[in-house]
């Protein structure tokens, strides 16, 4: 493991040195993707201008949802990202060849060597709007909270990564899986759903988020314990205790989607 995680930092030492060879390129894209995660912040402080609480949530809880789900987006991005998205086109171009002749794993070597350092506009956004949500909220911290809130961070970013390998996987059968990519990965997709208040939502969304695609693990059963809104909580209160088993669940899940469609691959080549 110790090896492993010393060759993942050279792989990152290495693309980062090529990535600030073009410093101005990094500091656009960095600064680009901060603007596009800034507007939904914008976007929600609008809509409380014209409501004072959404299902019951306030502003700032609202606030603490949203950034614990963006928080989490970024780290797994860092990892997950580039590597699901470009599996399609890596699979039709025979590219794809180059991770099966590696003396590594071919999924660890995808995520190895594709850094996206894009995310760390969206990681210091939503760590900053989690700061500020937390300073009016003033929540009474101790030891069971901090090491929830830890596990929390894990679990929700181990679902964000295991639904972009569960996605990139489809590649391995269709020609084209970039609208489904799209579905979890874009701003108007699915995802941006969770960061609202699953109880405002009717009862097939909330079935869907918590037991198909399991997002309200991410933010809103974590929210729910952390802000002591157990009298909101969707499906009883032993759903805030699940996230680490959600998110074990869905990464043997994409796991397994990924060997499977590892087996069926056919290189490109004649």
């Amino acid at each position: 493991m110790l090896c492993e995680i010393k060759l993942y930092l050279s792989f990152i030492k290495v693309y980062i040195s090529s990535v600030m060879e073009y410093r101005f390129a990094f500091f656009v894209e960095t600064v680009s993707n901060m603007i596009n995660i800034g507007s939904f912040y914008v976007f929600l402080g609008v809509v409380f201008e014209q409501v004072s609480s959404i299902s019951g949530w306030t502003y700032y809880e609202a606030l603490f949802l949203v950034s614990l789900n963006w928080l989490c987006t970024s780290i797994s991005g860092f990892f997950f990202w580039t590597p699901m998205v470009s599996l399609a086109q890596s699979i039709r171009d025979g590219s794809f060849d180059n991770c099966l002749i590696r003396p590594i794993r071919p999924l660890k070597f995808c995520i190895f060597r594709q850094f996206q350092y894009t995310f760390i506009g969206r990681l210091l956004l939503a760590m900053f709007f989690l700061t500020k949500s937390l300073m009016h909220l003033e929540m009474d911290w101790n030891v069971g909270k901090i090491i929830y809130f830890c596990i929390t961070i894990c679990s929700g970013t181990m679902i964000h990564g295991a639904l972009l390998i569960l996605m990139g996987s489809v590649s391995f059968w269709v020609i084209d899986n970039s609208e489904m990519m799209n579905l979890i990965t874009s701003y108007d997709g699915v995802r941006t759903l969770i960061d609202f208040p699953l109880s405002a939502f009717s009862k097939w969304i909330q079935v869907l988020f918590t037991f198909i695609v399991p997002y309200a693990f991410v933010n809103y059963y974590p929210a729910v314990f952390l802000l002591e809104k157990r009298g909101d909580t969707v499906f009883g209160p032993i759903m805030v205790y699940l996230p680490p088993i959600a998110a074990l669940l869905l990464w043997i899940a994409a796991v397994l989607m990924w060997g499977a469609g590892l087996r069926r691959y056919e290189s490109a080549g004649a």
